[in-house]
């Protein structure tokens, strides 16, 4: 629900969109992705330069950034794809997760 709400912002409810994916469409849903955050102190940093920072670290040790995206760019957005979807588009690999867990299987194996 929480996610179809995102969903729904800058389309049929107001405010900018925020996400393409409805509920149970997510890599957040399937545990593959995390966002995270930037702070100066106590402060939230909702739009810094230092996310292109913190992109650069995940990108290092293997991570798919989401600052890359060119539908919609998520600077906080880290998720680590499955070998079996290297090759994938990402709605590919949402429709094999999905199948997946349906099934019982692993989502790495």
């Amino acid at each position: 629900a929480e996610q179809d709400a995102l969903f729904a912002q800058g389309r049929t409810r107001p405010g900018r969109k925020v996400t393409n994916a409805k509920g149970g469409e997510s890599n957040h849903y399937f545990g593959i992705a995390f966002d995270v955050g930037v702070f100066e102190g106590a402060v939230y940093l909702g739009e810094s330069p230092r996310y292109d920072v913190v992109g650069a670290l995940g990108q290092e040790i293997g991570l798919e950034w989401g600052g890359h995206w060119s539908s919609m760019a998520d600077k906080p957005h880290f998720q680590l794809r499955p070998g079996w979807a290297a090759k994938m588009s990402e709605a590919e690999m949402l429709s094999q997760l999905r199948d997946r867990v349906k099934a019982g299987k692993a989502i790495y194996a």
